[in-house]
């Protein structure tokens, strides 16, 4: 049986074929790397006892009586990849209004360990009600920020 490509043309199909075939095999080398580096570095994270992922502080502001709500994150990386670890805070009323609103990340190595730090400034009078919402968004990526997951956690206070 004859081949249906023009023999001058048959070593650029073969070379384009292998090509693909090596291109493909990185795709699918690099998605369980990245795959396993989310799932390590987060693992890992949860699991770090006195550690944890996100630690809470609470102070009051003595001259203004306003709450200092300080968040601090310590996240692991177990995996092979860099992780990027970035996390959103934010206080609103019932009414879905912002009241107070931070964010940072950190970029934690393999095998390394990272942080960060969110401060936010309640008023007096909003801590004094009782009444809001306390949302928290973790995001983690990986593979240049291509690979990720994102967690959103949300509070709700009716005094």
């Amino acid at each position: 049986m004859k081949s249906a490509v023009a023999p001058p043309y048959k070593r650029a199909v073969r070379a384009l074929r292998f090509t693909i075939l090596g291109l493909e095999l990185i795709v699918v080398l690099l998605s369980l790397l990245s795959a396993y580096t989310l799932y390590s570095a987060f693992s890992a994270t949860i699991q770090s006892g006195e550690q944890a992922l996100l630690g809470v502080e609470q102070t009051v502001d003595p001259e203004t009586g306003d709450w200092l709500l300080t968040l601090n994150g310590r996240p692991t990386n177990q995996g092979f990849l860099d992780v990027t670890f970035r996390a959103k805070a934010r206080a609103l009323t019932l009414t879905n209004e912002t009241v107070a609103a931070g964010e940072n990340s950190t970029r934690v190595p393999p095998g390394g360990r990272g942080a960060f730090t969110i401060t936010l400034r309640l008023p007096r009078e909003l801590v004094q009600q009782g009444r809001g919402i306390f949302e928290v968004e973790l995001h983690v990526r990986t593979l240049m920020d291509l690979v990720g997951f994102s967690v959103n956690m949300r509070v709700r206070g009716e005094g």
